[in-house]
């Protein structure tokens, strides 16, 4: 036995990790450092094993895809970690068959996600289908089961009448349906009617949802709904190509108009149709719901410059997700809904929210403000009172059509000493007033009310008022030098010159210098691209709009918040990455799911969207897997039971040092942390391992065997220099 005993321990570094690379012989007991020095390579296992290998997590690793086998499960680095099982479903770009919360990697690795790895320019991209798979979220429960709220719909004059009756037989939900049989009448639209007696309030509702069974007669099922009567009503057409029960989503938002209805009134809903032959229909449960959120999480590189997300229309790939900024009006599902047709004001995709596992992240990150009544008040902080020079800038986004010539970053309201303007014309601009009361602006020429996030910055160095737009100047003052008006008014957000202003705002900052124009630039290239340095010097007012209105430049300039909601509704205000094992950095991003109708890929259901998610990373994309504690049995980390830890030196054929954790009870003594970190081409640059007590000498004796760390010459799946150690171990070892 060629074991040798150096001393105490005193400290832990460099190390590597390995595991067995034939897991049909067992895996080990105790945990294993690494093998091949030379190359900087884990020996038989890359670190794209790091995975948590439950059924409803997902893999670990950014590079790509398990190769565990068959057993092990993965969802191709996404996940959902707030979503219970069998409600939310992952599927396989064009395998729409391949159902379930976790598939078999063996799917995986093949073309089915159409993952892909461009080193060349640091970026890798993943395609799937999300599903929706619960069927209601928090319904009002329109029908079911109680066919006396039904009356006989029959107007116009033509050959066709309508009895409705309690249908037991056929059925698709709870114990009965209603049915109409279409008969011989003098009418020309027959169906039914609820009449509500007292209106109701669909305002903060999503889908109206209901079961039809169909008779294939090509005619066109009228869903209309009164609000308040049928002078003023909402509707839509759903062609009866199809026999048997279909469950129908209907986007509140994508309706069809008559006159001025208004969800907040409803008072009733018609099914009807104009029938050209006598048929038998079955109506069933009828809920107005709303969407679902659902978070879902990807596993990144340490250092991120942007995360795309695409969403498919139906003949290409549209950037809802680019840099972080989302675009509700590109996020489609699969029947070519967009998500702006489901959602009031255009709001419901989060942005990319990167962060650490197990961090939570607020994710309400951008305000919304009705250009009625809201705004932000940030006081009259001495600090706001800037004379000589300034910049002001943020992110901000103008609809259509919405209403210009307001001042909406201001100091005062009818009278100011500097703003951030938006013209009659939608043209960005900026204003200041010197002590005289003479007025200077800067402005731009093209009409930024166009759904867009843009990035101002309007700019004041004692002479030059500039202003700026999307990092490239767009318009320049010489006020000949002059100097700012200052008062003690209050500096507020969405309120001033002219009275409110309808937008979205986010990363709202003053500074009392003015950037250069390479500084703005920098501003703006940094949403797209995280590892760009931030600009803080000269900051009085920093208002991330991440859930509040605090002030992060040291000034205590905070808001408060008066009317303006964040976008992501207050349920959803945090996002928490999964805990579990393995790369610690995630992006995760939130989608409105509309509920399941039960029809998939081929049938252009609304409850599924097309996704790719793309990510860019910089140098060579280092990423680090964390552990913790021994439970954690994943990169070597499996049932470490044992009284020692096995360590291997450059020297690809010895020794092998390894730590005799002394006079200990199993569990104690045992490493509670463990980190590596490997690149895209999976080699080693760090292992990091924490040890309690390392100073404890009577507890842990470093030794080194002079075994081949390679070799394996009995074939039982266990290196021969764990062997020799172990029994050394058992032996006694040092006592």
């Amino acid at each position: 036995m060629a074991v040798r005993r150096y001393g105490f321990w005193k400290e832990v570094q460099d190390l590597r990790v390995y595991r067995n690379p034939d897991p049909s012989k067992g895996r080990w007991s105790r945990l294993v450092l690494p093998a091949d020095y030379a190359n900087k390579k884990l020996c038989g296992w890359s670190q794209k094993h790091a995975k948590d290998q439950s059924a409803n997590q997902f893999g670990c690793s950014p590079w790509g895809n398990s190769d565990f086998g068959e057993g092990d499960y993965l969802l191709y680095g996404v996940g959902f970690p707030s979503v219970s099982l069998g409600e939310l479903k992952l599927h396989p770009l064009n395998n729409y068959d391949i159902e379930g919360d976790a598939l078999v990697d063996s799917y995986v690795k093949g073309s089915l996600c159409n993952w892909s790895h461009d080193k060349a320019n640091m970026k890798y991209s993943y395609e799937f289908y999300l599903d929706n798979d619960l069927e209601e979220c928090s319904p009002i429960v329109v029908y079911d089961d109680d066919e006396t709220i039904w009356s006989p719909y029959q107007a116009g004059s033509g050959s066709y009448g309508v009895v409705l009756s309690e249908e037991t037989t056929t059925v698709s939900k709870g114990s009965s349906s209603l049915k109409m049989a279409i008969g011989s009448g003098s009418y020309a639209s027959v169906g039914c009617r609820r009449e509500f007696s007292n209106t109701q309030d669909w305002s903060t509702y999503d889908f109206l949802c209901l079961y039809i069974y169909g008779a294939n007669t090509g005619t066109n099922i009228n869903v209309v709904i009164g609000a308040p009567t049928l002078a003023d009503q909402f509707y839509w057409l759903i062609v009866d190509n199809f026999t048997g029960w279909r469950r129908f989503i209907l986007p509140l938002r994508k309706a069809g108009k008559v006159g001025n209805p208004n969800w907040s009134t409803v008072g009733s809903i018609n099914i009807y149709e104009y029938p050209t032959a006598q048929n038998v229909k079955y109506i069933d449960r009828i809920v107005v719901d709303v969407g679902r959120w659902v978070k879902v999480e990807a596993r990144l590189p340490d250092t991120v410059k942007r995360v795309d997300l695409y969403s498919w229309n139906g003949s290409q790939y549209q950037k809802c997700l680019e840099g972080g900024l989302a675009s509700t009006d590109k996020l489609f599902f699969l029947d070519g809904t967009k998500l702006s047709d489901i959602l009031p004001d255009r709001t419901g995709l989060g942005e990319a929210y990167t962060g650490s596992r197990g961090e939570t992240k607020v994710v309400d990150n951008a305000l919304s403000f009705d250009g009625v009544d809201d705004y932000v008040n940030c006081g009259s902080g001495s600090s706001l009172e800037l004379s000589s020079a300034f910049t002001l800038e943020g992110w901000f986004k103008f609809e259509p059509g919405v209403s210009g010539g307001r001042g909406f970053v201001q100091k005062g309201v009818s009278d100011y000493d500097y703003m951030l303007y938006l013209t009659a014309l939608g043209r960005p601009s900026v204003y200041f007033k010197n002590p005289a009361g003479n007025s200077f602006s800067a402005s731009g020429s093209v009409d930024v009310r166009d759904g867009l996030w843009h990035h101002w910055a309007g700019t004041f160095d004692g002479r030059y008022l500039r202003m700026y737009v999307d990092g490239t100047l767009v318009g320049e003052t010489d006020t000949n030098g002059t100097t700012v008006r200052t008062t003690t008014s209050n500096l507020r957000i969405g309120y001033g010159f002219s009275g409110y202003t309808k937008m979205l705002a986010d990363e709202v900052r003053i500074y009392n210098r003015a950037l250069s124009a390479s500084e703005t630039q920098q501003l703006y290239n940094r949403r797209f691209d995280q590892t760009i340095p931030d600009v803080r010097g000269g900051l009085v007012l920093d208002l991330l709009f991440d859930g509040d209105a605090q002030d992060y430049s040291g000034y205590n300039n905070h808001g408060t918040i008066y009317g303006a909601k964040f976008l992501v509704p207050t349920d959803q205000h945090q996002f928490t990455y999964s805990s579990t094992y393995g790369c610690k950095n995630r992006v995760g991003f939130i989608v409105k799911m509309p509920p399941e109708d039960f029809r998939d890929s081929a049938s252009y259901g609304i409850s599924q969207c097309r996704l790719k998610l793309e990510c860019f990373y910089s140098d060579d994309g280092k990423a680090t897997y964390e552990f913790e504690d021994s439970n954690n049995q994943y990169y070597g980390l499996r049932n470490i039971n044992k009284k020692y830890l096995l360590l291997f030196r450059k020297d690809s054929s010895g020794p092998a040092d390894f730590i005799q954790l002394k006079n200990t009870t199993v569990g104690d003594g045992l490493p509670t942390y463990l980190s590596v970190t490997a690149d895209h081409n999976q080699e080693i640059h760090e292992v990091k391992l924490t040890l309690p007590n390392l100073l404890d000498s009577s507890k842990k004796h470093w030794g080194q065997s002079m075994k081949d760390p390679t070799l394996d010459q009995d074939n039982d799946g266990i290196l021969d220099v764990v062997e020799e150690v172990e029994e050394f171990i058992d032996q006694g070892g040092w006592g």
